[in-house]
């Protein structure tokens, strides 16, 4: 598995590849000497890799905000909208209301609102290296939520079963998909 090395630690391999020069003009004679170089270069590779693991912590957590964020949204929808609750097969339908000629449209909506959440969720993790025991955990949690969602909704699994709807989106999402319904 190869993964890029993020900005930073790239940042402090510069540095190291810069200082390097230093040994070559020490054994000439001039120069920096290697009492000098070598503790500022590990200094250097230390904080770059400090740098590097706060970024990676960052990263995650403001991610987490984002998908905690989308999942806010969807209640916010549901509350606003409840006839959207219809999407889900052991949700009853109140008795006694007419249905709006625009309700199926915006529950098919709200479906793809939840496939394009699936996915931000997809795309982020599967950039993630290297992967923490808590990524571990949060993917996990996703994939039950992506699996509840079809299996409680009807509706859900004939707008992902249409190919042109397949076609949206990546193929590696395709088969997080797939994987979470049959899992």
């Amino acid at each position: 598995m190869s993964f890029p090395l993020p900005r930073r630690t790239g940042l402090a391999l510069v540095l190291f590849c810069v200082t390097c020069p230093a040994i070559a003009q020490t054994q000439e004679g001039s120069g920096v000497s290697i009492p000098v170089w070598l503790p500022t270069t590990c200094a250097t590779l230390f904080v770059g890799f400090l740098v590097w693991l706060f970024n990676q912590w960052s990263i995650r957590r403001s991610a987490r905000q984002d998908h905690i964020r989308m999942l806010l949204d969807i209640d916010k929808q549901l509350i606003e909208k409840p006839e959207l609750w219809l999407i889900y097969d052991d949700y009853p339908a109140p008795s006694g209301t007419q249905q709006d000629p625009w309700d199926r449209a915006r529950r098919e909506a709200f479906i793809y609102f939840h496939l394009n959440m699936y996915e931000a969720f997809f795309d982020f993790h599967r950039q993630l290296a290297p992967t923490w025991e808590a990524d571990k955990e949060y993917e996990t949690s996703w994939k039950h939520y992506v699996k509840d969602f079809f299996d409680r909704s009807s509706e859900a699994r004939k707008v992902w079963d249409i190919e042109r709807t397949r076609k949206l989106y990546s193929t590696g999402f395709v088969s997080f998909i797939q994987d979470a319904r049959s899992g």
